[in-house]
């Protein structure tokens, strides 16, 4: 995955781990053909980027949330 370095892709992609985060159009042209020319990056890439998203998943997030609500008590 890569992406401009904005808040919100920012905080799902650890650049260099499950993606890139780009500064400009002809960084993010660079980054892509690494990426395209690269299958254990992708492979790498997807698995990172599969783990992320377990982090997003409502449960783990209901969680966590009922953690700190423990936590704070």
């Amino acid at each position: 995955m890569n992406s401009c370095n904005t808040k919100g892709p920012k905080d799902i992609i650890i650049s260099g781990l499950n993606g890139y985060l780009v500064k400009n159009r002809s960084e993010m042209a660079g980054k892509i053909i690494e990426y395209l020319g690269n299958i254990d990056l992708r492979r790498s890439f997807r698995k990172e980027s599969l783990k992320r998203a377990k982090e997003y998943d409502p449960d783990s997030i209901i969680t966590r949330f009922l953690n700190d609500l423990n936590t704070a008590a």
